[in-house]
């Protein structure tokens, strides 16, 4: 629950950030749903 909070905290401070913490988390994702899509075929074709 600290955890959270200080989470909280933290966001609110960056609040003028927050279009470059919501870019960096689409490239995440981006990054993340890229490396799944090439790990599909490598994943269906070791049957």
């Amino acid at each position: 629950m600290i955890a959270l909070t200080n989470c909280a905290l933290r966001f609110g401070h960056m609040r003028e950030s927050q279009s470059a913490i919501v870019s960096s988390l689409l490239s995440e994702l981006g990054t993340c749903a890229n490396a799944t899509y090439e790990a599909v075929p490598l994943i269906y074709n070791t049957t």
